[in-house]
């Protein structure tokens, strides 16, 4: 009889559960991404590579989400990578954070070569998961570190308070009210600061985890900001802070004693109806173009919708039947293999950025109202940028163009760094501009002129991005 009862013992779910698991949520966060602005089919109908790679992207997560193993991931990963590199500099935080993740993926399997399969992708999983663990707390620690300014504590001209009122005029529950809007500040700045702190600690990780997701999910309720590219990437990297014994628990909690063999054959019809749900999003994407954005406004949203709560019930049922989630991870940040400190390295010299006078947008301080530029700096603790190699202090203010966007700018009291003039100048044949650079007048009124700026070079046209520079007293709120 014990022999019969040890040879029907469930086997696991999948063979390794964890790093599949962590493969299907990283193909939708992908997923996600290209939903969030439609910008597969914008690219692909403007016949540049970036669109024909995105397209790549959505087949290759559909493949994840097929069959999610390294065989599959590791395309996808090199796709993200490409797709990034070809968006440089004008590459969205979520992406950023996404391709340096990617390379944390890839450096893993590359330090875990071997014929044993199962093995290799138990230690590429823990490789590469304690570095994006890592990589996601010093990105929430630039986030809110950024947020310690007077614009953004200002409720006349802070992003949260924008944001939030913006919310309550969809959402008849939530009060449309002053005290409301200035709430909203500290609100943000509080579960931001709360959740890597919770995360860092075993104590405390479940907590972290419940706290990203309600505050990420609430966010997502925004219609015009789009954030389920940002809050599905951020549910799979909280996936790595969850035990091992995860996956199992949360079997038992949601299914009881249904038989293992029996529910991965309902996940296979599960991943079926999902890619059927995706590939319905993106033909209304493409039929966008023709017919309206409406039909993909909707179908995105509910595809998103449906995914998230999906993911708060199952985990706020488990937090609630389940003590697998106190169980301490071992060791979750050490680094195993000095390769593995590259994009640790480069996340926190990209969160730099701003204080040492180097890009200011897509530096992890997106809606923050900082300003590190001199006569108005607003940061409460760090004041102005080093400015190390002088690019925030060479401004140019516009007196007049022929370009709508550099009139827009001279009409609202904003001035450009002269790397960012120059370089938009750079690719506007037959712009007309008069200017002041540092107190001098000069104009380009012919393509002679044009071509006789000092243009930036390649590389650093390549990696720095800076956003206009508000010369008002307080910040007004840009991402």
């Amino acid at each position: 009889m014990a022999r019969v009862a040890s040879s029907k013992k469930a086997p696991t779910l999948l063979p390794s559960p964890q790093l599949r698991c962590f493969a299907v949520l990283w193909a939708l966060s992908s997923l996600f991404q290209l939903f969030a602005q439609g910008s597969v089919v914008l690219r692909l109908t403007a016949g540049t590579w970036a669109g024909v790679i995105e397209l790549a992207l959505a087949f290759a997560a559909g493949m994840v989400i097929w069959q999610p193993r390294l065989t599959t991931l590791a395309p996808l990963c090199l796709l993200q990578i490409a797709n990034a590199y070809l968006l440089l500099p004008e590459l969205p935080n979520n992406r950023l954070l996404t391709a340096l993740v990617n390379l944390s993926i890839l450096l893993a399997m590359l330090c875990n070569l071997g014929p044993d399969r199962e093995r290799r992708e138990r230690n590429v999983y823990i490789d590469f998961s304690h570095c994006a663990r890592l990589i996601l707390i010093i990105f929430y620690g630039f986030a809110v570190f950024a947020k310690l300014n007077s614009g953004f504590l200002d409720a006349s001209v802070s992003c949260a308070s924008a944001f939030y009122l913006r919310l309550s005029t969809w959402f008849w529950l939530t009060p449309h009210s002053a005290w409301a809007a200035k709430a909203a500040i500290y609100v943000t700045i509080v579960c931001e600061f709360l959740i890597p702190i919770c995360l860092i600690f075993g104590r405390t990780r479940s907590l972290g985890i419940a706290l990203g997701l309600l505050f990420h999910s609430a966010l997502s309720l925004d219609y015009y900001q789009h954030t389920m590219d940002f809050g599905s990437l951020l549910f799979a990297l909280y996936f790595l802070f969850t035990p091992e014994n995860f996956l199992e628990d949360i079997r038992k909690t949601l299914f009881g004693r249904y038989e293992a063999e029996h529910l991965q054959q309902d996940f296979s019809h599960a991943r079926f109806f999902l890619l059927l749900s995706c590939g319905l999003v993106l033909t209304t994407a493409f039929m966008s173009v023709d017919f309206g954005p409406w039909p993909f406004f909707y179908s995105r949203h509910i595809l998103w919708y449906s995914y998230a709560l999906f993911v708060l019930l199952a985990y706020f049922a488990n937090l609630l039947f389940s003590r697998s989630l106190s169980a301490p991870l071992s060791s979750p940040f050490r680094q195993t293999h000095p390769l593995l400190f590259l994009p640790i390295l480069l996340t926190i010299a990209n969160g730099m950025g701003p204080y040492v006078g180097l890009k200011t947008r897509s530096s992890f301080d997106m809606y923050s109202n900082l300003r590190t530029e001199p006569p108005h700096p607003n940061h409460l603790l760090f004041g102005t940028s080093l400015d190390l190699f002088g690019f925030q202090s060479d401004r140019v203010r516009i007196i007049e163009s022929n370009d709508p966007w550099l009139q827009k700018l001279s009409k609202d009291k904003f001035e450009l760094s002269y790397f960012e003039f120059a370089k938009f100048l750079a690719k506007s044949p037959g712009t007309t501009v008069r200017y002041s650079r540092n107190g001098v007048v000069s104009s380009v009124s012919n393509e002679q002129e044009r071509q006789a700026l000092e243009m930036p070079s390649a590389f650093t046209r390549k990696i720095l991005w800076f956003r206009p520079i508000d010369t008002q007293d307080a910040a007004r709120c840009d991402w």
